[in-house]
């Protein structure tokens, strides 16, 4: 379950940059800002510019974000960046953190982390990993 948290957010933070990189425009701040900033993207690549980042993907990204920082570095600012931002998804705060790491809430990550690349995908033109299968080998299907 770490390693689909962990793996989940690279996922997300490199496609979001392909997508830049495929437009001609040089990925800049956050990978949560790059995100935010897909209208930039969307635009070079003749699609419509006025796209917005979905809330929910936006505090998706936080989540992932704070979990991934919290299980590489696991300090003070992590634990409580990880508390904000569960709190924001209405997840649970009063368990240990690694209680709420369960196959339940890794399939939860990679169907959400799969609705934003989806997302993304419809509106840049960019294939997605997600949408052409890169998620799953074909001997695990």
């Amino acid at each position: 379950m770490i390693a689909t948290v962990i793996l989940a957010q690279g996922a997300a933070e490199g496609y979001v940059n392909w997508v830049f990189l495929q437009a001609g425009v040089a990925p800049s701040g956050t990978w949560i800002g790059r995100w935010g900033a897909l209208r930039h993207a969307a635009a070079k690549l003749g699609r419509d510019g006025e796209i917005g980042l979905p809330k929910a993907h936006r505090n998706f990204f936080d989540e992932l974000d704070a979990w991934r920082n919290f299980l590489l570095h696991g300090d003070a600012k992590a634990r409580e960046s990880l508390r904000k931002a569960l709190s924001a998804q209405q997840l649970s705060v009063q368990a240990a953190e690694v209680e709420l790491l369960d196959c339940a809430y890794a399939l939860n990550v990679m169907d959400r982390v799969d609705a934003a690349c989806r997302w993304a995908e419809e509106r840049t033109g960019i294939p997605a990993p997600a949408a052409h299968g890169a998620w799953v080998a074909a001997d695990e299907c």
